[in-house]
């Protein structure tokens, strides 16, 4: 029975042996699991979680298991959730929180965790900051919480935080600003101590005590940053201003009297810091002392008698100065150069002097007058009898070459020799080159003579200052260019002009255009210069000028530039970077500003760099607890926005709006953090009234303040200048000053100039009294001046009164006179002779339209009442009142009527006064009613002065009936930069420069004064004053040197120079020195011709071998066709394989020392060196194909002659690799398709390849290349075969050594790398989830078996017993 049970356990265990081998068929069948819903892992319910169905803690993939389960508990995250559990650990909230010293207590998270009380920072700030310090975080249940009293209620905070008062024992925390942290007291305890009762500082720790503080503070001490702040330190020195010795100019507050000392005019004691403008550069004086000065030397320029531009304006005759109007050419005064200049008021200094004076006797002349050609007078040139001139190009055409006697017109013969007449021609052999021509057009360099017109002066180029952008319509820089040119034959003239521009593509023909271009067709072109973003400083122009005469023929001038210096306006200057705002702009970083050219904006000028001068800041956005704010601010100067990021609102952030801030529109308060009170509805400025700063005058602005009644904000305005209300002078104030001489009379002629006074030649007169014209005459009028200004002039008619005899004349006519009653200027009359003096008071009388002073017995005259003027005004014409002469009135109440002239019959005592005839137009007080009015007498208004509307007369009596409504000034236009002001100074000048005004674009003031400029280097706009020295030539043997560029004008280093390499040595040819032989080697020298240098080399053994060396290279081979044992002079052969889908770029051969080896055809001479070849290889614009093949290994072949070894070659097919021999068709060698079996064999695995030795013994040593073709491709590697014993010599089958390989992918030497996937990774063989149980299968059926041979043998022996 026992047998019998052995042997049915043993054919169990063989069923389960059997199936252990087989786990496919002993497992298919088991369907009770289910795919893991996390990782698809297949198991049964064993392995399951029974609450998510994921795999359990006993499946074999724990990663899945921990990834969805507390790994401590177990708990599911599916019946919890993610939150539920740690992010960092992955522990559920209950494992987490069980006092582990790496989670929070409160949140379960892992993080920086209180080892005192077990919470997280987040929740520490959230909820337990009681229990942490509040200044340094320590926890304060470990750590020992400050109990001193405190006498606030600070937040909670250790021990070591504390400040505790060595007076009283309490702590100070969180009443910092009452303790002092030098002297460790508290404000109470301190009250007696040093300390600044401005700011609170102790004056023996942080805060200086001013001492000078004592003589206004004595009992109290006054730190220096305080006593500052208080306006008792000197702006200047700095230092403390004792008794009052401040600035009697600036007063109190502003700067010392030791400063003013150092800093005034030592005439007037004008202090320069009030006013730095004031001090002139040059004699130190404010400007009014200098300029009195200069007045005092007879300058009217107000030149400082000390600067270099006084002595350069200086007559260089009379050293005096120069005046209104010197010559530009020689400087002198108009006087001195009356005698210098000649009869035609030309200097001699002008460069067109010599076009209007005889070269032979130096006489002047009218231009026309002297000859074109030899610049000679009528008596002096020396022209043939046919007036042509020596120097004309026609006096060779002109005149036989044999005998030099005048040809005749038309003529082709010499008439006195015979001789042919040729045209002129050149024996120049010189090189080419461009023909410049003399006034006869002929060539300066090779005598040729041009035939059409010619250039003889070229234009030049033009740079000026570039003009305002605000100004360059009114205010134009003109650039001009001009050309002189002839023709060769007169009689083809006129010659005619026509100016071009130079284009990017093409040429434009320019054309007048108003102001801006003038003379486009002319000789002289003239060109506005340009401003704005193609402003000619960084894009300049180009021109050029086209003669042509009449036949057609052309002559073009050289191009000419016309360039502009740069004009500086205020910019910001970058520094590099940006501020990126979070979810806001990005902005360029500035830190200041400076002039920069406003054409080209990069042009800095020198010394004008200055920190930007911003404004207040400007809240944009306001920082939450979830994204920054940020601010802005603009510079005053440059308009440049600064931005400022406000860092994120703390947790618990509770705004305290207590600040009080604003704008120049609105007032708001605000939190310490930057937040707004009703950002979005601000309070505007609540304004009290207007107080008077300033009074204003006529000459100055005035200003006015009020203030916002709740934040105090200033607001100043400038109130205008007291308008200017013309007050003419009167009649009483001019006779006045005639009275007491007060002034002098000024005369002048018709043609306005000064003048002694002739009754033939004075037109006018003026009084002037202190430099200022205050009344004026001409014939018809006076006027008189305004008070206020020189622009306005009050012109009244002359108002005759009576006519007065003065005498008979000659021919017996009467002379009589009158004189205006306001102002004495008197006239003649005369009275016809056998006629009555005719005598009209108030009146005139006219025969006709002519007035007249007399009248023939029964002539009919015209009497006319004056207009009601002078004294007139105010009263009304109301009759004729005849006097003498007994004539009648036609209508005595008219004021204008007739009377006829009767005899007067003879008097007694028959006086000349008996013979007149008077009569006076009497007038009466208008009362204005029933006439009519006249408006008249408006004044315009200007910049700083008033007009005024019409005045209202009456028509009668022509009195003012209303005045008219005052005009208020214009006021100033926006100012315009005036060029004119500019002043440039050099570095070899004296004095400094000027940056230029800015005027009223309407009267001229000036608004706004320049400032001071520094000197610039006279190299930067003369290159001919930089200077290069130091400089050194550089030698075979020693280094040069560029040499340093200096500044003529200063001295100055303007650039310093550079090293020079080495030149490299010229040598000859190599000498043998030593020859050499089979045993030794040789020697060779050679010299450079430049310095002597010798050079010398070794020439090899006679019969040394030498190697070539292939560098590897990536994606393609380079073969050569010999490797070693290689005589010098021998042609080595190189083939290049570049990978599939590349090509070659560069191939190169060099020898030991470098030297590039000439490659012709792929082949090189091998020069007694070693060779080293390499090659670079790109990627090909050929398609690559779907399939390629590639030798595994991606090595080639490497065989030792006599070896017998039999090396292999693996080729893998890119696609179905297991296709791959089908594909295969044959194997050659350097293109010779070797045999199969007899010289390779091959077969599948890939396709592999074996060669045979017999086949490989026959090969030459050296490289070669085996091809291995495919019906769809083909692969090549390289075959190198070694003779037999050499070192590097590999005997194994397929070795890949190849010498100087690398066993690096793609850094075989002389292999070949082709384009495809790698070898294959092994297979997957199956599903791997059993594969635990299965082996624990196996081993039972191992065990079991094991345990039945054990039993078998025992039977036996019990058997045997």
């Amino acid at each position: 029975m026992r047998k019998k049970l052995n042997k049915m356990f043993a054919l169990l265990l063989c069923i389960i042996l059997v199936e252990g081998f087989f786990p496919a068929s002993v497992f298919g069948g088991h369907d009770d699991g289910q795919d893991c819903p996390y990782c698809g892992h297949y198991h049964w319910d064993d392995y399951m979680c029974p609450d998510c169905g994921g795999c359990s803690a006993e499946c074999t993939n724990s990663d899945c298991y921990e990834k969805n389960h507390c790994p401590e508990c177990g708990v599911c995250r599916a019946e919890f959730g993610d939150d539920y559990f740690c992010p960092d650990c992955g522990l559920c909230y209950a494992c987490a929180t069980d006092d582990r010293p790496d989670h929070c207590v409160n949140c379960g998270l892992e993080g920086t965790i209180c080892p005192g009380c077990n919470v997280c920072d987040d929740c520490i700030s959230s909820y337990f900051g009681e229990y942490h310090c509040k200044e340094c975080g320590a926890c304060l249940l470990t750590e020992e919480q400050c109990s001193e009293n405190h006498p606030g209620d600070p937040a909670p905070h250790c021990t070591g935080e504390s400040l505790i008062c060595e007076g009283c024992g309490n702590c100070m925390y969180g009443e910092e600003d009452d303790y002092c942290e030098y002297c460790h007291l508290c404000a109470e305890c301190y009250a007696d101590m040093p300390h600044c009762i401005g700011c609170g500082r102790c004056t023996e720790g942080d805060a200086e005590l001013c001492e000078g503080s004592q003589d206004i503070v004595p009992d109290y001490a006054v730190c220096v940053d305080c006593c500052k702040a208080a306006g008792w330190h000197c702006s200047e020195c700095d230092e403390h201003v004792s008794n009052g010795e401040w600035c009697p100019e600036a007063g109190e507050g502003s700067h010392c009297l030791q400063c003013v000392d150092d800093n005034k005019c030592i005439e007037c004691d004008k202090c320069f810091i009030c006013d730095s403008d004031a001090e002139c550069p040059d004699c130190g004086l404010c400007r009014e002392c200098c300029i009195k000065k200069s007045e005092e030397e007879g300058c009217i320029h107000e030149l400082c008698v000390e600067s270099s531009d006084y002595e350069d304006h200086l007559c260089p005759e009379c050293s005096k100065c120069s005046g209104e109007d010197p010559c530009n050419y020689c400087g002198r005064c108009e006087n001195c150069a009356e005698t210098y200049h000649c009869k035609h008021e030309i200097c001699p200094d002008d460069p067109d002097w010599d076009d209007h004076v005889c070269s032979e006797c130096g006489d002047c002349f009218e231009e026309d007058e002297l000859c074109e050609y030899c610049k000679r007078c009528e008596n002096c040139r020396e022209h043939c009898e046919h007036d042509v001139c020596p120097e004309s190009g026609d006096w060779d055409d002109h005149h036989c070459k044999k005998c030099g006697n005048c040809l005749e017109e038309g003529g082709d013969a010499c008439k006195n020799c015979g001789t042919a007449v040729v045209p002129p021609g050149s024996d120049y052999t010189g090189p080419e080159h461009e023909h410049t021509y003399d006034k006869s057009g002929h060539c300066t360099i090779c005598g040729k003579k041009i035939d059409g017109p010619y250039i003889m002066r070229q234009p030049k180029n033009f740079e000026a200052p570039i003009p305002n952008i605000s100004t360059w319509e009114y205010d134009l820089e003109i650039a001009e260019f001009t050309v002189r040119a002839s023709i060769s034959n007169h009689n083809d003239g006129p010659l005619t002009y026509q100016w071009y521009r130079v284009g990017k593509s093409k040429d434009r023909k320019l054309e007048d255009f108003g102001d801006f271009i003038s003379g486009s067709d002319t000789p002289n072109l003239k060109v506005a210069i340009e401003a704005g973003p193609t402003s000619v400083c960084i894009f300049p122009q180009q021109y050029y000028c086209v003669i042509t005469d009449s036949k057609g023929r052309t002559a073009t001038t050289k191009r000419v530039t016309l360039s502009a210096t740069h004009l500086y306006i205020p910019l910001p200057i970058y520094k590099g970077g940006y501020i990126d705002i979070p979810d806001g702009p990005s902005a360029r970083i500035s830190d200041k500003h400076a002039m920069k050219c406003h054409g080209c904006e990069e042009d800095i000028k020198p010394g004008t760099e200055a920190p930007h001068s911003f404004g207040k800041w400007k809240i944009e956005r306001e920082a939450t607890d979830e994204l920054e704010g940020y601010k802005t601010r603009i510079c005053s100067v440059c308009k440049y926005k600064q931005y400022h990021i406000i860092d994120k609102l703390e947790p618990g952030h509770v705004h305290e709006y207590n600040i009080i801030n604003n704008d120049d529109v609105y007032h708001w308060t605000e939190c310490s953090c930057g937040k707004m009170l009703g950002k979005t509805n601000p309070e505007k400025h609540t304004y009290g009234a207007w107080t008077e700063t300033k009074a204003p005058t006529e000459a100055e602005y005035g200003t006015e303040t009020r203030s916002c009644t709740f934040c105090g904000h200033e607001q100043t305005r400038k109130k205008d200048k007291l308008a200017h209300n013309h007050m003419t002078y009167t009649q009483e104030e001019f006779l006045s000053f005639l009275a007491s001489s007060a002034g002098t009379w000024k005369y002048y002629d018709k043609d306005g100039t000064l003048c002694s006074y002739d009754p033939d030649v004075t037109v006018r007169g003026e009084y002037v009294v202190d430099g200022k014209a205050v009344f004026g005459v001409t014939g018809a009028a006076h006027w008189f001046a305004c008070k206020g200004c020189d622009k306005y002039k009050n012109h009244e008619l002359h108002q005759y009164g009576q006519w007065t005899y003065i005498t008979d004349d000659s021919f017996g006519n009467v002379i009589y006179s009158s004189e205006c009653l306001v102002c004495s200027h008197r006239i003649h009359r005369k009275v016809a002779k056998g006629s009555y003096p005719v005598i009209v008071t108030n009146g005139k009388a006219f025969s006709g339209d002519t007035e007249t002073l007399s009248g023939s017995i029964g002539q009919t005259l015209k009497i006319k009442a004056s207009e009601p003027i002078g004294t007139l005004v105010g009263k009304k014409f109301d009759h004729w009142e005849v006097i003498k002469g007994g004539i009648t009135p036609k209508d005595r109440f008219s004021s204008e009527t007739t009377f006829t002239v009767v005899e007067i019959p003879k008097t007694a005592d028959n006086l000349w006064s008996d013979y007149l005839i008077e009569i006076e137009a009497v007038f009466t007080d208008c009362d204005h009613n029933g006439t009519g009015r006249i408006h008249s007498g408006a004044i315009s208004p200007t910049c700083t002065a008033n007009g005024k509307e019409d005045d209202t007369f009456c028509e009668r009596c022509m009195q003012v009936l209303a005045e008219g409504a005052v005009i208020p000034a214009t006021g100033h236009g926006e100012p315009v930069f005036d060029p004119s002001s500019v002043k440039v100074v050099y570095c070899n000048q004296k004095g400094a420069g000027y940056s230029g005004n800015k005027v009223c674009p309407d009267c001229g003031e000036i608004l706004e004064k320049g400032e001071p400029t520094k000197k610039i280097h006279i190299c930067e706009s003369d290159p001919s004053q930089l200077e290069t020295r130091n400089a050194k030539a550089p030698t075979c043997s020693d280094t040069g040197y560029t040499g340093d560029k200096y500044c003529k004008g200063c001295n100055t280093r303007m650039e310093k120079g550079k090293k020079i390499d080495k030149l490299t040595h010229t040598f000859g040819e190599w000498t043998v020195v030593v020859k050499p032989t089979t045993d030794r080697q040789g020697k060779k020298t050679r010299v450079c011709s430049k310095c002597g240098a010798k050079e010398n080399a070794p020439i090899p053994r006679l019969g040394t071998k030498y190697s070539v060396t292939v560098t590897p290279s990536e994606h393609g081979i380079v073969v050569a066709s010999k490797l070693t044992e290689i005589a010098d002079g021998e042609e080595i052969t190189l083939t290049v394989l570049p990978d599939t889908g590349y090509k070659l770029k560069t191939l190169t051969v060099t020898d030991s020392n470098g030297n590039k080896i000439t490659l012709t055809d792929g082949k090189f001479i091998m020069p007694e060196s070693n060779v080293t070849v390499g090659a670079e290889f790109i990627k090909s614009d050929i398609l690559i194909s779907d399939v390629t093949y590639t030798a595994i290994g991606g090595g080639g072949i490497v065989w030792t002659k006599g070896s017998s070894d039999a090396p292999t070659l693996t080729v893998k097919r890119s696609k179905d690799d297991e296709t791959c021999f089908s594909h295969f068709t044959s194997v050659e060698i350097d293109g010779i398709t070797m045999t199969p079996d007899t010289d390779y064999t091959a077969k599948a695995g890939s396709t592999i390849i074996t060669l045979k030795p017999s086949a490989l013994q026959s090969l030459d040593v050296g490289m070669h290349i085996v091809t291995v073709n495919f019906d769809d491709g083909k692969m090549t590697a390289p075959l190198t075969i070694n003779a037999a014993g050499s070192p590097g010599g590999n005997n194994n089958p397929g070795s890949n050594n190849t010498p100087g390989a690398d066993n690096k992918p793609g850094g075989t030497a002389n292999t070949v790398s082709h384009t495809g996937t790698p070898a294959s990774k092994s297979p997957a063989t199956g599903d791997d989830h059993m594969l635990v149980l299965w082996i624990m299968l196996v081993s039972i059926s191992i065990i079991g078996a094991i345990s039945l041979t054990t039993a078998q043998k025992r039977n036996r022996l019990d058997d045997f017993e």
